[in-house]
């Protein structure tokens, strides 16, 4: 990213956090400055923190978002560009697509696919983390975050995932499986036998386009 390109974020992103520290603000107003950081550089973990952040406050943390959601086509476009596995243009309209209800589960594991094509690992789990707040016992959110810290090689917190979908869906026939699998994976990492392998769930598909983007460190666990 050019350095001007880079100081203008850093602009919108410093000019958002200063609203943010007084009592009452306009928190649409920030969301589009925190907006222009997120799809300017989706890998930038401070810049998705203050993002979902704002947003948090903006709905007093109800986990559900606005009792009147906007009904726009930038959530449908957003399916789409994940269906098609844009990843690209999906980072780009996830923002806009959070607005109305940032616990929106389908929406952060969109995000959380499009992060992982492009090795935004930390981004990622963030947006997994958010969807867990929404709802921690659904299955479908537990499973997705156990194979992404599976790929990671957070066994530990992979497994925890897995026994929750276990606890929503008794009858569940990969949960199990894959317990025994992530064991077994730990066992040989620890023991010196290369790195874990990955078992179960088909790696995401390549992106179509570059996105811009920070390197992320070493990701925190879900």
């Amino acid at each position: 990213m050019p350095p001007a390109a880079r100081r203008r974020l850093q602009q919108c992103y410093d000019h958002g956090m200063k609203l943010m520290e007084k009592e009452k603000y306009d928190s649409d107003y920030t969301h589009t400055m925190f907006a222009q950081c997120v799809v300017a550089d989706p890998g930038n973990l401070i810049y998705v923190e203050a993002f979902l952040a704002n947003l948090d406050r903006k709905y007093n943390s109800n986990k559900k978002g606005s009792r009147f959601p906007t009904l726009g086509g930038s959530k449908s476009a957003f399916k789409k560009a994940v269906a098609k596995k844009d990843w690209a243009e999906a980072l780009k309209l996830g923002p806009d697509a959070l607005k109305s209800n940032p616990w929106d589960t389908s929406v952060l594991r969109g995000m959380a696919e499009a992060c992982e094509a492009f090795d935004f690992r930390e981004v990622e789990l963030r947006y997994l983390r958010f969807a867990l707040d929404a709802d921690p016992k659904d299955a479908e959110v537990n499973r997705h975050c156990a194979k992404s810290l599976q790929r990671i090689g957070q066994f530990d917190q992979a497994i925890a995932c897995w026994h929750r979908v276990e606890e929503a869906k008794p009858s569940d026939a990969e949960a199990p499986k894959m317990i025994s699998a992530i064991q077994t994976e730990k066992t040989r990492a620890r023991a010196g036998f290369g790195p874990a392998q990955i078992v179960g769930g088909a790696k995401t598909a390549a992106p179509k386009a570059s996105a811009a983007g920070a390197s992320p460190a070493a990701p925190a666990g879900v």
